[in-house]
């Protein structure tokens, strides 16, 4: 989904987290029928973490989704359109980088690996932008140099 910002939401000189006319790619959508308010979650232009905004801002211009996605209850009147991933802890883990302790338990004595909201995060990301053709830039890891390596170019 592509949302794009259409409307100043009132902050007090320039906005640092948000560009009127600029396309953001959603990675969730809660919707509250107790106060009928709909928000988004997409990246701030700042430091291109995710924050949840409110839909009356904004206009959806590509409302196609990749595989994977679901729509669930949170809690009372509460409910989120996100991708599968994004389910149990992913949300505390992405901010927080702790499980609940309830997961330490389940992940204890299930045997169960402590996941990396991180990297759940950026194949989401790379879904999306597959979805909707937009470039994806492969970041490169550096790998340290070999302390061990023959100082004077290749041994003969």
């Amino acid at each position: 989904m592509i949302a794009k910002y259409v409307k100043e939401r009132g902050y007090e000189g320039k906005d640092p987290s948000l560009t009127i006319g600029k396309e953001y790619l959603v990675f969730r959508m809660i919707l509250n029928s107790i106060n009928s308010e709909t928000t988004l979650s997409l990246p701030c232009d700042d430091d291109n973490e995710l924050a949840l905004f409110n839909l009356k801002n904004f206009e959806i211009i590509d409302n196609r989704l990749p595989e994977g996605w679901g729509f669930f209850a949170l809690w009372d009147g509460c409910y989120s359109l996100e991708p599968c991933a994004f389910r149990g802890d992913f949300w505390d883990l992405y901010y927080e980088g702790e499980p609940s302790e309830v997961t330490k338990l389940l992940q204890k004595y299930s045997g169960q690996q402590h996941i990396d909201p991180q990297a759940i995060f950026k194949e989401e990301e790379r879904k999306l932008k597959l979805l909707h053709g937009i470039e994806i830039i492969e970041e490169k890891s550096i790998e340290p140099e070999d302390p061990y390596a023959w100082p004077f170019g290749e041994y003969k």
